[in-house]
């Protein structure tokens, strides 16, 4: 039986980690790590597209992204080295 390792109040966020952390032991994954619930102000650099109601909920409220993968094999100054997961659980 496989242990799920609780990082957060939600079963998917916790099922999803257990999941990351088995894929990225892989030795061919080792230029990849991740971070959870990295708040969306320091991940949008270029706000010039959002709108002001999108700048304002970005800035002063909590919305964050789930899980943000770094990939350190690009030049971050050159390209986007990340990339960010949101999970969302609907209930039928």
């Amino acid at each position: 039986m496989s242990l799920v390792l609780v990082v957060s109040e939600y079963d998917s966020k916790n099922l999803m980690n257990t999941v990351i952390e088995k894929v990225l032991e892989n030795e061919c994954y080792s230029h990849i790590s991740y971070a959870m619930n990295r708040p969306l102000r320091l991940l949008i650099k270029d706000t010039s597209l959002l709108t002001e109601e999108e700048i304002y909920r970005t800035a002063y409220s909590y919305p964050s992204n789930d899980f943000k993968f770094m990939n350190s094999l690009f030049d971050s100054k050159t390209t986007t080295n990340y990339f960010v997961v949101k999970i969302s659980l609907i209930q039928l």
